[in-house]
């Protein structure tokens, strides 16, 4: 895995009492680690406690809910298969090495000096990042998606605008 990273820094002062700055932040990740559970339990659900699975097996759970934590084990794909051979297989998880991150932010401020020394601040900022999921335990709680490439895990748009009065002391 090996990343790339951006800054951009801006600033400018405008007349004696302005102070404009822009900062840009940028950074990508490829050959990330993303894995997925590639022997997940799967879900069946007929309003019932009791499910005739598609290998002939009969699970049982409670509240009208046959797929429970408990019966997981034989629910996963590989026992539906193969009954004899898959209980013997839980999690197994599937690493690949083609998983992408990238983050962006940009941050602009202005600042005005007042006068009797005080100032005033407004500040805004955008942020975005669109990652592969990352997994680092794929059986784990069901944390894997199958079948998920490239969405957006974590997508960030944030706008800040605050004002900050400050007394200057000279």
């Amino acid at each position: 895995m090996y990343g790339n990273a951006t800054t951009q820094p801006l600033s400018s002062c405008l007349g004696q009492n302005w102070l404009v700055t822009a900062n840009y932040v940028g950074n990508s990740t490829i050959h990330m680690i993303t894995s997925e559970n590639i022997n997940p339990a799967q879900y069946f659900y007929n309003g019932t406690n009791t499910c005739n699975m598609p290998n002939g097996v009969t699970i049982t759970g409670s509240a009208g809910q046959c797929s429970t934590v408990a019966n997981s084990q034989t629910r996963r794909l590989l026992n539906l298969i193969n009954p004899d051979q898959g209980r013997y297989y839980s999690s197994i998880g599937q690493i690949d090495d083609g998983g992408t991150a990238s983050y962006e932010a940009l941050n602009l401020s202005v600042q005005k000096r007042i006068s009797g020394g005080v100032s005033g601040q407004a500040n805004y900022t955008w942020s975005h990042c669109i990652s592969d999921v990352y997994a680092d335990n794929p059986g784990a709680g069901g944390v894997s998606v199958p079948g998920n490439r490239r969405q957006q895990f974590f997508a960030l748009a944030e706008e800040v605008i605050q004002a900050d009065f400050t007394e200057h002391r000279s």
